[in-house]
């Protein structure tokens, strides 16, 4: 054997033991980033926001849309009444929500006051951007990524812009975990595949000449 090809071999062995080492903490925090949002305990993707006369921040997250003070302190929550995506803005302090077809009013405890089927209210669904709110003030309340960590900035019309809500820790972590798990499965599989490929490449030479076994 020469010494380039024990090298080859010496690295293929190192790649091997690396990926038998690997592959399992790759699936544990695989897992750890998909049954964490799954559980409902961590929030990574927010519905939308919204903010009521008072200044009150409303956080679509997930099933719930929580509510938080002008200080980003939390207040209460209730149900976005679906478990599937959906958007909502305030008007005159009325939180409009829009699901697949309906349409409902509801006032900023989360009741329903009024519903509609799918109705001329429905056109006015696409012009809500869910990463930004503007007030009847004029304060803007827009949703920024930094370092993939969501924060809400509050800019009144002197343009004074200051963080009132960030993400929560558990949560940022939880996202990073999942970035990193996507990130190394698109890395980590075609080795797998190209070295399962090449080990059978080698068997099928081998078999047809026993003198390189």
């Amino acid at each position: 054997m020469t010494i380039s090809k024990k090298r080859y071999e010496a690295k293929k062995m190192t790649l091997k033991k690396f990926l038998i080492w690997f592959i399992p903490i790759l699936f544990v925090i695989y897992a750890f980033a998909f049954f964490m949002p799954m559980s409902k305990s961590v929030c990574i993707n927010y519905k939308g926001l919204a903010a009521d006369s008072e200044g009150n921040l409303y956080l679509g997250e997930d099933e719930d849309i929580r509510v938080y003070d002008a200080q980003g302190n939390f207040l209460r929550s209730f149900s976005a009444n679906t478990n599937r995506g959906y958007r909502f803005t305030i008007v005159n302090d009325h939180i409009i929500e829009f699901l697949s077809g309906d349409v409902l009013i509801m006032n900023l405890s989360g009741e329903v006051t009024m519903e509609y089927d799918d109705s001329e209210l429905s056109r006015f669904e696409y012009s809500i951007n869910p990463n930004k709110f503007t007030a009847t003030d004029g304060t803007t309340y827009q949703m920024k990524s930094w370092f993939l960590r969501d924060r809400v900035y509050r800019t009144d019309t002197s343009s004074h812009s200051e963080v009132i809500y960030e993400m929560p820790l558990l949560s940022y972590i939880v996202k990073i975990d999942l970035v990193i798990s996507i990130v190394s499965m698109i890395i980590v599989f075609p080795i797998i595949i190209i070295t399962g490929i090449q080990k059978q490449i080698k068997r099928l030479r081998s078999t047809k000449n026993p003198a390189m076994l």
